[in-house]
């Protein structure tokens, strides 16, 4: 059993050893920790320059590319938001553009999300808002695949069975 917290980038290090390119994005906006797990002493904020970018129309392959930190040949890291109060750097439309790109730096793309799939702040009449589950809604929305991982303690399968039917609607 893996950890929930370590779950993105240990399918990441799997799907590199079996030989495809892998590209792993932190984009938990809650709290991102892929670059403290993999001991990356100088992470940046690679989520949130990619965002801009992004929003700018400035992002492709090569400028993502210069964001990311390899760990070794053929598993590379865009690091995440060196502080949780930066999540509104992180707006749906600037991430939809990054995943699509990064969808041609590599083979594979995992993409490390926050928890909560909560919408409420989409109450607010502001659509121009930033909201601060976006980066999770864009992944998910996007993906070909997710992965869905709980504890396995009683609260915690109880949590997971709660999140996957909120994934479904």
């Amino acid at each position: 059993l893996i950890g929930r917290q370590r779950a993105a980038e240990m399918t990441a290090d799997e799907v590199a050893r079996r030989g495809c390119s892998v590209l792993l994005i932190d984009a938990d906006t809650w709290g991102a920790s892929i670059t403290v797990a993999l001991g990356m002493v100088d992470d940046g904020a690679g989520l949130a320059s990619a965002c801009r970018r992004a929003l700018a129309g400035t992002l492709d392959i090569a400028a993502l590319m210069a964001l990311a930190r390899e760990i070794r040949p053929g598993f590379t890291v865009l690091p995440g938001l060196p502080r949780a109060g930066r999540w509104t750097e992180v707006r749906a439309a600037a991430m939809i553009t990054l995943l699509d790109v990064a969808r041609h730096c590599a083979d594979v793309v995992v993409v490390d999300c926050g928890f909560s799939l909560e919408r409420d702040e989409e109450l607010v009449f502001d659509t121009d808002a930033p909201r601060r589950n976006a980066a999770t809604f864009a992944a998910l929305e996007t993906a070909d695949v997710v992965l869905a991982v709980g504890t396995a303690d009683p609260i915690g399968l109880v949590r997971l069975v709660a999140g996957i039917v909120e994934l479904d609607d």
